[in-house]
């Protein structure tokens, strides 16, 4: 992997245990059970009592063991497993036990540790897609992971709703392969890039299925992240419209510079009509000078930020071109 120029990652989920391990069988106590009724299995799996000490410790063990031994520059930390039976053996009636909020410290205490021992490991929280993004989590870890729904037009209100509240630095957005498992409205490959450079961009997709073009394209647009990478997770970022309607985007704005970078994606018809005939679509900018004049290098056009923000970008749909990311430069 590293001889491709790439680094190395790793998939942990710590938390599940699978009753036929030789932990299960060495420590029983350590999972979740309320006395005298049957364990359920999710994924085959039962929950680890993350809020005992003992537990905690065995976690913290594992995983300082894997990242001390191997090269692990990416930890992705995923909760797939819910809890149910909420008891802790010997311990009383479960109903005058807080276990979840012991859990959830057990869980803070762990990346601390992580993030005090292994500072240069890139740490992504995830748990049932968004299921802990929360203050806490953002606090100890790079990125989470907002939804395990990546079908383009849900990823697109999902990612609406996440920048409402959180930063497009913290926001992990994955290129995977459309239509989607809940969604199966047609979007294209230039979609799918735009609406993960908003955020933390990765490939889940399959690429040994791409066709050569497909790759070619995905290339272009990895190249064209790397360029505005920074503009997005450093500057300010602004909504323009919303998913529920025909056109919308966000827009970012360099912090200490002269860019300004809008995703814009088309949500409406899929045959690209604008709204009225003839005319393009068009997303009134926010925050820009008005009397400053900016440059779009990509078609050679200046515009006024008056006219930016009053009249707005102008931005063609088709049946073929139903996204594109636009860089503005302040001259």
């Amino acid at each position: 992997v590293r001889a491709l120029g790439m680094d190395v990652g790793l998939w942990v989920e710590p938390e599940a245990v699978s009753p036929a391990s030789r932990l299960y069988a060495e420590h029983p106590e350590w999972a979740y059970r309320v006395e005298g009724r049957p364990a359920t299995l999710v994924r085959e799996q039962l929950l680890l009592d993350l809020g005992r000490s003992d537990v905690q410790d065995f976690v913290i063990g594992t995983l300082d063991r894997l990242l001390t031994r191997h090269r692990i520059d990416y930890l992705k930390w995923d909760m797939n497993r819910p809890p149910t039976e909420r008891g802790r053996p010997d311990a009383g009636p479960a109903g005058d036990l807080d276990l979840d909020a012991a859990h959830v410290a057990g869980y803070l205490r762990v990346l601390d540790h992580l993030r005090t021992r292994h500072p240069h490991v890139t740490v992504e929280g995830c748990a049932g897609g968004g299921g802990r993004i929360e203050h806490a989590t953002l606090a100890r870890t790079d990125v989470v992971w907002p939804s395990d729904n990546t079908a383009p037009l849900d990823r697109l209100a999902t990612q609406f709703g996440y920048l409402h509240a959180h930063a497009p630095h913290t926001m992990s957005s994955w290129v995977t392969d459309a239509p989607g498992v809940f969604d199966t409205r047609p979007r294209s490959l230039a979609f799918r890039f735009v609406l993960a450079a908003a955020g933390v961009l990765g490939i889940g997709a399959d690429i040994r299925r791409w066709s050569a073009e497909e790759r070619t394209e995905a290339a272009a647009w990895v190249a064209r992240y790397k360029e505005i990478r920074t503009v997005v997770h450093h500057g300010t970022a602004r909504l323009l419209g919303s998913p529920d309607r025909a056109t919308c985007g966000v827009q970012f704005d360099e912090a200490d510079g002269p860019r300004t970078v809008v995703a814009a994606w088309n949500t409406g018809r899929l045959d690209g009509a604008p709204l009225m005939p003839g005319r393009p679509d068009r997303l009134r900018l926010r925050g820009l000078d008005p009397a400053a004049r900016y440059l779009d290098a990509a078609t050679g056009t200046l515009y006024s930020g008056a006219h930016l923000r009053h009249s707005g970008l102008p931005l063609s749909w088709s049946a073929g071109h139903d996204a594109e990311l636009v860089v503005l430069t302040r001259q």
